[in-house]
């Protein structure tokens, strides 16, 4: 519980489950998703959850710890990439701004970007990512708890062999990650993070590490986890930081 601070979930007006994509915080107005999360149904953006089907997220045990309330934020605007889809799935990224400065709580923290050279320098030597999100489980049910696992980083041929079959091709600007152990992303994971526990930077000699935000979950194959389990792609956000940092300067 409060592992993950920097989890957002998305909710939706429509019929059944309306929490249907994930996203982070980045900044005390802007949360990071994938572009086609973003849509006419899309209304609020939740912070600091843990568990969807409780009103407070509270630990079993006999101390019975529990973390802040999480807070629903409405809208202001969505800032899709403007070259969204062109070619297929490519560049799928957006920016949500809410409508009001968040609250800072111990389950509430925004995610590190890679904006620094330490970041950049150690990004070759991640073998293994992680993923977090409420998407649907290997069984195919969904899940309200907030799931997370570590998946394999994997080069960019074994997604490109992969889609090739639907015409999806795959370039720098896509991290191709998972397909071993069973594990990887799913629907309801859409928009949520790829993210590594790297160097950030540094305090005299020491290094500093943080939770890096790598990458977004962007589209796989139909089936989710267990044997099926195949190798999914993720927006790439070394190729997107200029635009990330564009965006949220010019519209603060």
């Amino acid at each position: 519980m409060g592992e993950y601070p920097f989890m957002a979930t998305l909710e939706y007006n429509v019929e059944g489950r309306r929490f249907l994509c994930a996203g982070t915080l980045l900044t005390s107005r802007f949360v990071l998703t994938a572009a086609h999360c973003i849509h006419s149904h899309l209304i609020s953006v939740r912070l600091g959850e843990h568990d969807l089907s409780t009103e407070i997220d509270c630990t079993p045990s006999s101390l019975r710890l529990c973390l802040p309330k999480p807070e629903d934020y409405k809208i202001e605007k969505t800032i899709i990439h403007p070259d969204y889809m062109k070619p297929r799935f490519a560049n799928d990224i957006a920016l949500i701004k809410l409508d009001r400065d968040v609250i800072r709580t111990v389950n509430t923290k925004p995610i590190c970007l890679p904006i620094t050279q330490l970041v950049y320098d150690n990004s070759d030597s991640i073998d293994y990512y992680k993923i977090a999100g409420w998407g649907r489980t290997e069984n195919g049910t969904n899940t309200d708890v907030l799931q997370h696992a570590e998946i394999p980083h994997q080069k960019r041929e074994v997604c490109q062999n992969i889609f090739k079959q639907a015409g999806v091709e795959i370039t720098d600007n896509q991290i191709c990650a998972g397909g071993e152990n069973e594990v990887d992303t799913c629907k309801g994971d859409s928009g949520g993070p790829l993210f590594a526990m790297v160097p950030f930077t540094k305090l005299g000699e020491t290094e500093i590490n943080r939770q890096v935000q790598f990458g977004i979950v962007s589209f796989g194959l139909s089936g989710c986890g267990g044997k099926t389990a195949r190798a999914a792609v993720y927006t790439n956000l070394f190729s997107f930081m200029p635009w990330i940092t564009d965006i949220i300067a010019n519209n603060a």
